[in-house]
């Protein structure tokens, strides 16, 4: 089985470096995007991304 590749959203640096480090230890391909244009970015060019994971309340 392949692993799942997710990408996490989030303006807080402080809680998606320890959450990609604990997903990535779990076997998922992780990437991370600290605002909204970045992560429509990463996804338009590596269309292997299965699941983002989304802060909601970022500014812009």
């Amino acid at each position: 089985m392949q692993p799942i590749s997710l990408l996490l959203v989030d303006d807080e640096q402080a809680f998606t470096e320890p959450l990609a480090l604990r997903l990535g230890k779990r076997g998922f391909v992780v990437q991370t995007a600290p605002d909204g244009a970045t992560a429509l970015r990463q996804v338009a060019e590596d269309h292997a991304i299965e699941v983002v994971v989304l802060d909601i309340a970022m500014p812009g």
